[in-house]
């Protein structure tokens, strides 16, 4: 919701600076602050006991569209108990069990949809008027199901990601796919941010050893699916967060911040630091570091630039 006008007095909102706040629409009759807000949604993997997806075609909009239950949070009402309602009203299937998953903001109709897991028992649909159809579909099948539903989908890869991502510590027989995950991350990666000469002065010269030394003294953690390791994390005892890396093909899927958070919780520091890439910056900059300042550093003769960060926790 944008405000123009004051929804008390109906009088027209000024633009005034307010505290630490910029630019707050405020009514000088009421001498309140307005602040844009969105509506809050749940939408719902309603998950059977055969794994199989709740997928359900709409009675309106575009009815050929594959979506998953979903529907606004009623006023003072917890988000767990809007999915329980949801799938209730939509299939008439019981609730078994709530889960949050992660939240996806749908700028195009100011929504924030809150996504959530609930199994629930698999019995006879009996469809609201909201609904054309409602089915059970495998969860592979479900990515495909729902191409044409970005958020839909995003909550289904974000289930499996949690689902199948196991965090460990560190093992010695690691070393070798850690490397070859650096090596190949930068490689691919950080070269829209880096030059070709210095991807080189980056990755190459790498001392198996010294690494081994490093992950092995520090508290090093690493991300696998199916026994493969899609990411890394390290810090040591004084706050340096040393290492974060994830897989080229497994970008953008919340890897770096699951292991973030699993370090941060293991590992609990007062003041982290990092020299963060130019490509790592924005990642840093959302989890609420802040940048100290900007340093050249030379590798092979070549000059990188980074920058120094540092958070408060």
């Amino acid at each position: 919701m944008r405000f123009q006008y004051c929804p008390l007095c109906g009088s027209k909102l000024i633009v005034k600076n307010l505290h630490d706040d910029e630019n707050v629409k405020y009514c000088n009759t009421c001498n309140k602050p307005y602040f844009d807000s969105f509506n809050t949604c749940v939408i719902v993997l309603a998950l059977n006991e055969d794994n199989e997806v709740c997928v359900i075609k709409q009675s309106y909009g575009d009815t050929q569209k594959n979506v998953l239950i979903a529907g606004f949070i009623n006023i003072f009402e917890r988000a767990e108990d809007a999915c329980i309602r949801e799938v209730q009203e939509e299939i008439a299937h019981e609730v078994l069990e709530v889960e949050y998953i992660n939240s996806y903001p749908q700028i195009t109709k100011d929504n924030l949809m809150l996504g959530y897991l609930c199994r629930v028992k698999k019995s006879k649909f009996k469809l609201s008027k909201e609904l054309l159809e409602a089915r059970y579909v495998k969860l592979d099948e479900a990515l495909t199901i729902l191409d044409n539903a970005k958020i839909a989908k995003e909550l289904v890869k974000d289930y499996l990601l949690k689902k199948k991502l196991i965090v460990r510590q560190y093992q010695e027989k690691d070393l070798l796919q850690i490397v070859n995950l650096f090596k190949n991350t930068v490689s691919n990666v950080n070269l829209s941010d880096y030059s070709e000469p210095q991807i080189k002065a980056w990755i190459n010269n790498v001392n198996f050893d010294q690494w081994g030394k490093t992950l092995k003294e520090n508290y090093t953690l690493v991300a696998l699916l199916d026994d493969v390791i899609v990411g890394f994390v390290d810090m040591n005892k004084d706050g340096y967060l040393d290492h974060l890396y994830v897989h080229k093909d497994f970008q953008r899927q919340r890897i770096a911040t699951i292991l973030c958070n699993q370090l941060e919780t293991d590992y609990p520091m007062k003041k982290i630091t990092t020299n963060a890439s130019i490509t790592a910056k924005p990642f840093f900059e959302k989890r609420g570091f802040k940048s100290l300042k900007k340093q050249e550093v030379i590798r092979n003769n070549i000059t990188l630039i980074n920058y120094v960060m540092e958070a408060n926790r």
